[in-house]
């Protein structure tokens, strides 16, 4: 009877988590590094979906500044799956050049400022140090990073935990080369969403296990 409602209670708990909870900002590009052509100068930055289900994005918004309500609004109809990252561009139909300078698949999904909608398409990114804040569709804080001044062509990176590792450099962390010559890791895959519900049942395994060693 126990370990069935240990089990029961690993499903409770893992369930109840707000689905946005899993969605982190895993890498911005305040200065792209581009040479002169679409990409040049044009920020961009990544959110990456870690949980176990698909979120859709319908209502959300970003801004850099919080305090200010000129938030740059999600299209209709975008969802991100488990275990997915997708861009979020300061360019206008750049999304084809943009995987090509990055060697990206057709299927990683590219939003430009023209598909998003508000007062302000795409908050320009400070090179001497910014923030890029995500709200769901209720005005909650879903997501938030900030960073300090960046280096051309290198981008700053979070883990799929939240936790800043700096700058990118090809050949760590999954960092690699564009063909501009910028370093950083756009669009590639995170750990297995199903990681974190086996840590959970991990964990209340040997809650369990002592449960039954203290009967």
């Amino acid at each position: 009877m126990r370990i069935l409602l240990c089990f029961t209670m690993v499903a409770l708990g893992v369930a109840s988590q707000p689905v946005h909870a899993a969605l982190t900002i895993t890498e911005v590009a305040s200065t792209s590094g581009a040479p002169a052509g679409p990409l040049e100068g044009l920020d961009w930055w990544e959110l990456t979906n870690t949980g176990p289900l698909t979120v859709l994005l319908d209502g959300f918004s970003w801004e850099d500044n919080p305090v200010q309500n000129d938030r740059a609004v999600f299209p209709n109809g975008i969802s991100v799956l488990a275990g997915e990252s997708i861009i979020i561009h300061q360019g206008s139909g750049i999304a084809d050049d943009f995987r090509t300078a990055w060697g990206l698949a057709a299927s990683v999904q590219v939003l430009d400022q023209d598909q998003f909608g508000g007062t302000n398409l795409f908050s320009g990114l400070s090179s001497g140090g910014d923030a890029v804040n995500l709200f769901d569709a209720a005005n909650l804080l879903a997501a938030s990073v900030s960073f300090g001044s960046s280096t051309s062509g290198r981008t700053f990176e979070w883990d799929t935990a939240g936790a800043s590792l700096g700058l990118s450099t090809a050949g760590e962390k999954g960092a690699f080369f564009a063909t501009y010559g910028a370093q950083g890791s756009p669009g590639v895959a995170v750990p297995e969403p199903t990681t974190i519900a086996l840590v959970a049942l991990s964990a209340w395994g040997l809650i369990c296990g002592g449960l039954r060693r203290r009967k």
